[in-house]
């Protein structure tokens, strides 16, 4: 089995918020949990898995512009692909901004301000584009992503009055990195400019 590499365009290529978002709002309905906690140390690894997926993650981010996912086939543990994370985890993290905004929003909200700069911002404005999500980002808070899929399945309510603020705030989790690059990886597989690499001596 070949492993693929994606690089930073690769990914960018295969990854649309249009599809990710409801796999996101379908993996947090579902009871997406937070996972292990990084380990310790100068390098953050954390590691994802998700029933429905038959594979898991391995995310290694050693700074800014060095994060790195490895993408394990559930089972085997054979390396299905590695890949740059740093775009993957901007999207990821701007169409559950999306997600959250549509869930926890007033229902007349027609205004929204995105603070930040750069890719991030950007990816934030075109997710909730994409999602039709709400502005005002109104002290009731959701800290943990389950939390917000618990409101999107409607095991529990969000806003329950309009004059409530509603203060959101997510930090990301490796089966959230699952579900984004399971979807790259789906794509990647009938893509021949996608370079490849055989670790399996017995191949051939």
């Amino acid at each position: 089995m070949a492993t693929l590499l994606l690089r930073r365009p690769d990914v960018a290529r295969h990854l649309q918020a249009l599809r990710l978002l409801p796999a996101l709002r379908e993996a947090l309905e579902a009871g997406l949990a937070a996972g292990p906690a990084p380990a310790p140390g100068p390098a953050r690894v954390a590691q994802g898995a998700l029933p429905g997926i038959p594979a898991t993650c391995v995310t290694v981010e050693a700074g800014p512009g060095r994060t790195v996912l490895q993408l394990h086939q559930a089972g085997s543990g054979a390396l299905l692909a590695v890949m740059e994370a740093g775009h993957l985890r901007t999207l990821g993290a701007a169409v559950l901004g999306a997600l959250a905004a549509d869930a926890l929003a007033r229902p007349d909200a027609a205004e929204v301000a995105v603070l930040g700069e750069g890719a991030r911002a950007s990816s934030a404005l075109k997710a909730l584009r994409v999602g039709d999500g709400g502005g005002g980002l109104p002290g009731w808070a959701l800290p943990l992503d389950a939390e917000l899929g618990a409101v999107l399945a409607g095991r529990t309510t969000g806003r329950t009055s309009a004059a409530q603020l509603t203060l959101f705030a997510t930090a990301g989790t490796a089966a959230l990195d699952l579900v984004a690059a399971w979807q790259v990886y789906q794509g990647a597989l009938g893509d021949e400019g996608v370079a490849r690499l055989e670790l399996d001596e017995r191949a051939g």
